[in-house]
């Protein structure tokens, strides 16, 4: 059957297509890849593209944000294979969580990830983390609702009070014919290709919030969704003095 092309939503799409351009994508790496931004002065925006499949973990306090890439396979497709299955899964995506890894980038650059736990993400720092994963085309039903509850349960052995939400994604089974390479994002790229596959997180350490004061605020999205999946807003004049 033939895949139907992309549905434009709009303003939705171009709204989404200016995150994506800015944005600096965590490189796929092997066997995983995990990495730690602290928010400070700077704004940035970073996540996830060509999810197709894999499963994309975010933790987020005041402090910084951890952000994560597993692979679909072998890491969550072979993991219920009988002896070995569980080693992969163990290997390729509780461990790092737990206790950080090498990986090696597309271009065979050797990088450290971090632990979910680490100096930006703390346990007394209220985390909110989101596991993306993907879901039946149809209902609300998880591919890998096993593997998601193990990965919840790692997350609190290291982060205890962390508040774990999942959201699923439908997997459309291609590549964003756009963007292509899901290591960088040439921001002169124009229009994106499908909203579908991507996971962004956009940092601003000054904005005018909710209740009129300024201070900093953080929003994630998602391709499928139109709402932010997160909008997280505080005041930070301990970074570089904003006032009420």
């Amino acid at each position: 059957m033939e895949s139907q092309p992309p549905e434009r939503r709009e303003p939705f799409w171009s709204h989404f297509s200016n995150l994506v351009r800015r944005m600096k994508p965590l490189p796929h790496g092997s066997p995983a890849s995990t990495s730690v931004t602290p928010f400070d002065k700077d704004p940035f925006t970073t996540g996830v593209i060509n999810l197709h499949g894999c499963t994309c973990i975010i933790i987020i306090t005041e402090k910084g944000l951890y952000n994560s890439h597993f692979w679909d396979g072998p890491s969550f497709s072979q993991s219920t294979i009988p002896i070995h299955g569980p080693k992969i899964f163990e290997h390729d995506v509780l461990r790092p969580i737990k206790h950080g890894l090498r990986f090696c980038t597309s271009d065979d650059t050797i990088l450290e990830g971090p632990p979910a736990c680490n100096q930006y993400i703390k346990d007394e720092d209220e985390p909110l983390a989101f596991i993306f994963s993907p879901k039946e085309r149809s209902s609300d039903v998880m591919k890998y609702p096993a593997q998601i509850v193990k990965i919840t349960h790692a997350l609190w052995d290291i982060l205890p009070s962390a508040d774990v939400r999942v959201v699923g994604y439908v997997d459309v089974g291609r590549a964003d014919p756009v963007l292509r390479n899901s290591d960088f994002i040439d921001p002169d790229v124009g229009d994106i290709g499908q909203l579908e596959g991507k996971v962004v997180a956009d940092y601003q350490p000054r904005v005018r919030l909710q209740d009129g004061r300024v201070g900093s605020a953080v929003d994630v999205w998602i391709g499928d969704m139109e709402e932010r999946v997160l909008r997280k807003e505080w005041v930070s004049e301990e970074f570089f003095g904003l006032g009420d």
